[in-house]
């Protein structure tokens, strides 16, 4: 199994993932990346603080020979009342 890393982008820095995780192939890796980027986004949403500001969240994942996927997560919360 290989080593995949997976980095965290937030509109307000870099979180680099020094440890990282063995998956067995491609489609455990996106699925790894997909569900990190839900959970990141559901606690995004809910601070939210409804300015209509757009947000981008966005998870690189990277094995020993570099960039391998980039799931990007975009949205905008803006409160009409």
């Amino acid at each position: 199994m290989r080593r995949y890393f997976f980095d965290i982008h937030d509109g307000e820095g870099v979180i680099s993932d020094e440890e990282g995780m063995e998956l067995l192939n491609m489609d455990a890796v996106q699925d790894e990346a997909a569900n990190a980027l839900m959970d990141i986004a559901r606690s995004r949403v809910r601070s939210a603080n409804g300015n209509g500001s757009v947000r981008q969240l966005t998870i690189e994942v990277r094995d020993e020979g570099g960039l391998v996927i980039c799931a990007k997560f975009t949205f905008e919360i803006e409160r009409l009342q």
